[in-house]
């Protein structure tokens, strides 16, 4: 584990095992969030925008309410995976902005270039997560601080990070 002082004139950094890789679990829902905030800020997606269930979406977590073909806001989805860490809810915003691939491609743009965030089929439980090298925490602590890519200006437009 890794942690810096993000914004301090000299910050101050500790770390825990900071080269051991470990699998992201939720982690992968900062640049998730980071995305989300990047689009609506540029005006490509909106609050109100919605987004609906399909049962490809479902894993167990603090939400059950979800129903095949039921929609939800945008700003529902990410109030529930950023405040209850909803992963149903983080699913379905993942698969709004493009999968796994856009998302991860984000993160990569963001500095988390030996990071492989988001695999639904990879759970802590699983003996070999399928997407090692799971995460370096050096990186993430670095993301808040990126500016390597210019806004996302429309929805239909590739990525800037892709």
């Amino acid at each position: 584990m890794f942690l810096i002082e993000l914004g301090a004139e000299a910050p101050v950094t500790w770390s825990y095992n900071p080269d051991q890789q470990f699998v992201a679990a939720s982690t992968y829902k900062l640049p998730l969030l980071m995305a989300e905030a990047q689009l609506t800020a540029t005006g490509a997606v909106h609050d109100s925008d919605a987004i609906c269930f399909s049962d490809s979406d479902w894993e167990d977590g603090w939400y059950d309410d979800y129903t095949d073909g039921a929609c939800y806001t945008r700003i529902d989805l990410a109030t529930r995976s950023g405040q209850e860490s909803d992963n149903t809810a983080a699913h379905m915003l993942v698969a709004s902005l493009g999968g796994k691939a856009v998302l991860n491609a984000y993160a990569a743009a963001h500095g988390a270039t030996e990071s492989a965030f988001y695999d639904p089929t990879c759970t802590p439980c699983s003996p070999t997560p399928p997407l090692s090298p799971g995460f370096r925490p050096g990186y993430r602590a670095r993301l808040p601080s990126s500016t390597k890519s210019g806004p996302w200006t429309a929805r239909s437009t590739t990525p800037p990070w892709c």
